[in-house]
C-alpha cells in the first residue's frame, strides 16, 4: 500500500506544479486568461486547486460512451501511440526518488 500511496502523492504533486507552472506562465505573458489541457484524470485536482485560489475556470470535457468493438479500441490506441509524450528524466528522477522515500517508511 505505501507504494500506491506514495504514486497518488507524486500525482497530486505534479497537479499543484502543473497549476503554478500555468499560473506563472499567464503572469509572465500578463494575459487575462489561459487555456490549460490536461486529461480527465487531473480534473478533481486541477478544479479544486483553481478554486481554492479564487481562479475561474470551464471544464470541457468528451462524453464517451462505450466504444463499438475492435475499430474503436484499435484507433484509440492509435490516438494514444501518436500523441505519447514521456516523462522528463527529471520527473521521473523526482518520482523515484519520492516513491523510495515512501517504501522505505
Amino acid at each position: 500500500m505505501p507504494a500506491t500511496a506514495s504514486f497518488y502523492e507524486i500525482t497530486r504533486q505534479r497537479d499543484q506544479a502543473m497549476i503554478e507552472n500555468a499560473m506563472g506562465r499567464v503572469g509572465e505573458f500578463n494575459v487575462p486568461f489561459a487555456v490549460l489541457i490536461a486529461g480527465g484524470f487531473h480534473t478533481p485536482e486541477f478544479t479544486r486547486l483553481l478554486k481554492e485560489r479564487q481562479i475561474s475556470y470551464a471544464v470541457i470535457a468528451p462524453k464517451i460512451g462505450r466504444t463499438t468493438g475492435d475499430r474503436d479500441l484499435k484507433r484509440a490506441h492509435q490516438v494514444a501511440l501518436e500523441t505519447y509524450q514521456p516523462m522528463s528524466k527529471e520527473y521521473r528522477r523526482k518520482a523515484q526518488e519520492s516513491m523510495q522515500a515512501g517504501s522505505d517508511q
